[in-house]
């Protein structure tokens, strides 16, 4: 399984960070990439997607760099993870 970070990185790289010029790091501010509204709504899409997670959006609104979008989908998995576990382990006691 390919890293959220690594994928992510990858991703804004190809679509956001070479038609601008930019080498994307985390550390990266997304404002830097001249990206536009739609830009980003296909960005969160795009995460979403191919991480299986949902993010509020003003979570997504609160990130003002690549580490930032990286950080709400990590936790969003981490989230949607533990909520599965919780499912599985109470189906279990109620066996």
């Amino acid at each position: 399984m390919r890293s959220i970070t690594k994928e992510i990185i990858e991703h804004v790289q190809r679509f956001y960070g070479d038609p601008v010029g930019v080498t994307v790091t985390q550390e990266t501010p997304i404002d830097e990439l001249q990206i536009d509204s739609l830009d980003r709504t296909e960005l969160v899409i795009h995460v979403e997607r191919e991480f299986g997670v949902t993010v509020p959006d003003e979570k997504w609104d609160e990130c003002t760099t690549v580490g930032l979008l990286i950080a709400a989908a990590v936790d969003a998995r981490r989230a949607a993870t533990d909520s599965q576990a919780r499912t599985l382990r109470s189906a279990g006691a109620e066996s």
